[in-house]
């Protein structure tokens, strides 16, 4: 089956998009907790949030699949992939990151998230029909 790239195109933004989306919400609710917590230990929190990215992008990951309907580890990859840089430029820009060993260790996971969510998403019974 030949590569369809405005589909392929189409299935990245929407999958980046969620993966995104659910960052935020997850960040929301992390945010909460340590407030109510206070007790939680604060070195811990580049690993939460690590966490939290790479569940976003394995939901990110099998929407992105579900939507392509072939390719699922590609397309898992690549949205990973989306999602770090997205995440990475941010981060430089507002001067907040800066690129070390745990920016590595993120890009490997991200991509391994979005990996694992691209095979869950193309081996679901139902396909996501978006026009």
């Amino acid at each position: 089956m030949p590569l369809d790239k405005g589909r392929l195109a189409k299935a990245l933004s929407i999958g980046a998009a969620v993966s995104l989306g659910s960052t935020l919400l997850l960040t929301c609710i992390i945010s909460g907790v340590f407030l109510i917590l206070s007790s939680t230990p604060r070195e811990a929190l580049p690993y939460i949030m690590l966490a939290a990215e790479g569940l976003s992008v394995f939901i990110g990951g099998c929407v992105a699949a579900a939507i392509n309907g072939s390719r699922g580890l590609i397309v898992g990859m690549l949205c990973g992939l989306t999602v770090f840089l997205i995440l990475l430029i941010t981060g430089l820009l507002a001067g907040a990151d800066d690129i070390g060993m745990m920016t590595f260790i993120r890009l490997g996971t991200l991509m391994l998230c979005g990996i694992l969510g691209g095979i869950k998403g193309v081996n679901r019974k139902e396909k996501l029909h978006i026009k």
